[in-house]
């Protein structure tokens, strides 16, 4: 395997959102180098939190230009102390970077305010904001949901046909729930934090559901049951046509930790694209049905407390859009999203249309992954090889 195949290879694995199939891969040299630019980014934001409305606008301009310079003067000492051009980023990022980003914006803090709580106010949202990054570049989050995204737009139509033919007792249901009265009276009632509450327990349980399935699926992903069907699945990518030598394509090339909490993110965040899609086709139809049936007559009715009314149709008797109309419907939205999440994996008929395309797509990558690893494994060898006869 050639190393502009490699690196094409790579970089297929980083748009498929999978960078820890890549061979190697270390937060010094490949996550915190691409995430440096937005920690460096929310350093230098950082320093128009020192602007003051007790100053003079010419103060506080006097007192962020001082902040930015000492950002940027320490960066510039770091690199001139390790031979680098002053402003250059680091091609490794070590713990003095790391030190850096999390204590001198509150050591700064600390300092002009002489207020040390300020310190540690500013360690912790350095500490997050360098966990999510890390997060985020790491697991390549971002180009997993564009991925997912343009699979779901590529396929929106099929969905949506999807929807209709595999969804409608979920609608048959949800729809009897919507011309419940006491579903109204509870819900319509709820203030905005607790159907935030609601909303959020269906979502960590559903997500959880589906972390609960991952491991099982992964696992069957991971074995291919000859090096045909991996010819099958590799073509149109960067690993068609490598050559191996015999016995060298390896059938069970197994995940790790890392690579497995990876692939199953990618699953994850393709799954809950597709949730999130149905339940607001589910939506729209209930906030249309909604206003059609439930007017403010049978709204006061059925709640015995008026609501507030966010949009009158003038000319059409009391239709209304209300706040208790919001909440009905965003509550059984989630309460759909979450039955389709459960009914994905568990229906056949369900998981046949809906689950498998994107188990798919993750079978093709963990297909690349082994030619890939099995020609990394072939090259080494053959250079072990070389080296071993030179010896002798």
């Amino acid at each position: 395997m050639t190393d502009e195949g490699i690196a094409a290879t790579e970089r297929w694995f980083r748009g498929r959102g999978v960078p820890h199939f890549i061979q190697h891969y270390n937060a010094r040299e490949d996550i915190l180098t691409r995430a440096l630019p937005f920690l460096v980014l929310a350093l230098l934001l950082e320093a128009f939190f020192f602007v003051d409305r007790d100053f003079t606008w010419w103060g506080n301009v006097l007192v962020v230009g001082f902040v930015l310079a000492l950002i940027l003067g320490t960066w510039a000492g770091i690199n001139f102390l390790r031979g680098r051009r002053l402003l250059a980023l680091p091609e490794r990022v070590g713990w003095v970077e790391v030190l850096v980003y999390l204590l001198l914006p509150g050591s700064l803090a600390a300092i002009l305010d002489l207020n040390w709580t300020h310190f540690f106010t500013m360690l912790l949202l350095n500490a997050v904001i360098l966990t999510a990054i890390f997060v985020v570049v790491s697991y390549g989050l971002v180009p997993i949901a564009m991925w997912a995204l343009r699979l779901l737009v590529g396929r929106l139509w099929e969905v949506v046909g999807l929807f209709a033919r595999a969804l409608p007792l979920l609608l048959l249901v949800v729809t009897f729930l919507f011309i419940n009265e006491e579903v109204w009276r509870v819900t319509g009632r709820l203030d905005d934090a607790l159907l935030s509450g609601v909303v959020a327990l269906f979502g960590v349980m559903g997500l959880l559901f589906l972390a609960s399935r991952l491991p099982s699926e992964i696992r069957n992903l991971e074995e291919f049951a000859s090096t045909e069907r991996i010819g099958e699945l590799v073509r149109g990518t960067p690993v068609e046509g490598v050559a191996l030598a015999e016995g060298a394509l390896r059938l069970d090339v197994p995940l790790g930790r890392r690579q497995w909490l990876n692939a199953g993110l990618v699953v994850l965040v393709s799954l809950a694209l597709q949730v999130v899609f149905v339940s607001a086709l589910l939506g729209v139809f209930f906030a249309v049905f909604g206003v059609l049936i439930v007017n403010e007559g049978v709204l006061l009715e059925w709640t015995a407390q008026p609501s507030e009314v966010l949009v009158r149709f003038d000319g059409q008797g009391d239709l209304v859009w209300t706040a208790a109309h919001v909440k009905v419907v965003t509550f059984l939205a989630t309460f759909s999203a979450f039955y389709f999440t459960v009914s994905m994996v568990t229906n056949a008929e369900y998981r046949a249309e809906f689950f498998e395309d994107v188990v798919g797509d993750l079978r093709q990558a963990l297909a690349v992954r082994t030619v890939y690893v099995s020609a990394m494994e072939q090259a080494a060898g053959a250079v072990a090889e070389a080296a071993g006869d030179s010896g002798t």
